[in-house]
């Protein structure tokens, strides 16, 4: 969650904010190809245009999807689905390394704007419909619930024993 502390009323071209999870690129592979489903739920002091990224490793290859904030500071439940899935082209880490980025953007500048659902050569985070949610001191942005699953439906958010999870991060340590 992002509560605002410190205005920005002017987002230059340069700037941009986001919220961000990196996925280990051996659990990316399967993605290639294949439509894939991101479901979240959203709290949000602004209604409007918010967007959603996805970025390779290098930067270089990215797709900006958008979703609807419909009321101020409410839980709402979103879907972004990316038909026919992650490409081959740009550079990809398919190892132990950071394969992809989501992205949940706060606000950003030209310089990361660019049209929606299509794979873009560049690093961009959101269109120009992006809203300010940095804008107001005391603004709140939060997510939870987050899941990438392949398909183009939502299933419900899996719940994984704590062991089982504890498991899982420990392979980094």
């Amino acid at each position: 969650a992002l509560n605002v502390t410190t205005a920005d009323t002017s987002i230059a071209a340069g700037d941009a904010a986001s919220i961000e999870q990196a996925i280990e690129g051996f659990n990316i592979f399967d993605l290639i190809g294949r439509t894939f489903t991101i479901s979240f739920w959203v709290y949000s002091a602004k209604t409007g245009t918010h967007c959603l990224s996805l970025a390779n490793s290098g930067g270089n290859r990215s797709y900006v999807a958008t979703y609807t904030v419909n009321a101020v500071n409410t839980w709402e439940f979103k879907t972004v689905t990316i038909s026919g899935g992650l490409i081959t082209a740009g550079t990809w880490n398919y190892t132990n390394g950071v394969g992809l980025i989501v992205r949940f953007a706060l606000a950003c500048g030209s310089t990361f704007q660019t049209t929606a659902g299509a794979w873009q050569t560049g690093n961009f985070l959101g269109t120009a419909a992006q809203v300010n949610v940095l804008d107001t001191i005391g603004n709140v942005f939060a997510i939870t619930g987050v899941q990438l699953e392949v398909g183009s439906v939502a299933t419900p958010f899996e719940h994984r024993p704590i062991g089982a999870e504890l498991a899982l991060c420990q392979r980094y340590y």
